[in-house]
């Protein structure tokens, strides 16, 4: 039996893992991987402390730190379900494992929304990527295409102008999303052309992508690429816990000032919860938050058994 089992290994998680750690609480992670979403940042440079870092070495030091103390880490754990019996938590994986726990500190953070388009599964892999950061090096003289922007996108896009031939940013709205400073370096580059009231309707191609079919300013044209990007947001990562707690309208786990969720016992940290702004650093911040009330709440359940048994 743990006192608490963390669900996720990104900033939040790790960071929950340290606070707990230090709290002498008998902890247990669990996770998919180290966190994918923080690995996929090219580079992060407002983390306090590093002017400029990816995010691959970010999250290596994180664990780093983690490591110091007596934290059981399991990856290669995919979390399936959460079920309550009583004051206890019983964690599932798609493994088959059944870990029990006092209390939970989701920290699973979220994972990239899908491109809703024909063929787009199929492709994944053969033309269609997620993942900038690992794919980039692949697309080497080639000509590609990003749809979506805001800071993932345009991040994905100066790390493929490094690579490919021809990069064309495909963006739905008029004017882009995301941070000034990397709209700027952007338009400073020559093999990068940004295209407008662009949306992607079909993925064409016999064992690999070699063309779009894309509705620009409401008429149908062809684009020939060898590669998609797509970088159209994400979603909270929540489908374990979904018939337990309270969500809000974008599928977000609601919190209180505490982290508590609407089950006691269950606390939530970073991009899966209902907080504004979804920023590593604020990440970190709300895992140390949701660690702290995590250890109030077992030492107010010890105290509560204490009094029982007397």
């Amino acid at each position: 039996m743990y006192d608490v089992i963390i669900i996720g290994a990104g900033p939040a998680g790790l960071t929950a893992g340290i606070y707990t750690a230090r709290k002498k609480l008998k902890t247990l992670i669990l996770s998919k991987e180290l966190s994918s979403q923080v690995k996929e940042s090219w580079i992060v440079e407002n983390y306090p402390g590093f002017e400029k870092i990816s995010g691959q070495e970010l999250v290596e030091k994180f664990f780093k730190h983690l490591k110091n103390y007596q934290v059981e880490v399991k990856l290669n754990e995919e979390v399936v379900k959460i079920k309550k019996e009583d004051k206890v938590f019983k964690v599932i994986t798609q493994t088959g494992n059944i870990f029990e726990a006092k209390s939970i500190i989701i920290a699973s953070g979220r994972i990239p929304r899908q491109l809703n388009i024909p063929d787009g599964i199929g492709f994944v892999g053969k033309g269609i990527s997620y993942c900038a950061i690992c794919d980039a090096p692949l697309y080497k003289d080639k000509i590609v295409a990003v749809v979506g922007s805001g800071n993932s996108g345009l991040e994905a896009v100066l790390l493929l102008a490094k690579y490919a031939k021809k990069v064309y940013l495909l963006d739905r709205d008029t004017k882009l999303e995301g941070d000034e400073s990397l709209q700027e370096e952007i338009k400073k580059l020559p093999n990068v052309e940004i295209v407008f009231q662009t949306s992607v309707l079909e993925v064409l191609g016999e064992k690999r992508v070699n063309k779009l079919k894309v509705k620009k300013e409401g008429k149908e044209t062809f684009l020939d690429v060898d590669g998609l990007f797509v970088e159209i947001g994400s979603i909270p990562s929540t489908y374990f816990a979904k018939d337990l707690l309270k969500f809000n309208n974008f599928g977000e786990i609601i919190i209180d000032r505490e982290n508590q969720t609407s089950v006691e016992g269950i606390f939530a940290a970073g991009d899966v919860t209902d907080i504004k702004y979804k920023q590593i650093v604020i990440a970190a911040g709300e895992g140390a938050k949701a660690a702290l009330s995590c250890y109030n709440y077992l030492q107010k359940l010890k105290l509560e058994t204490n009094e029982k048994s007397f």
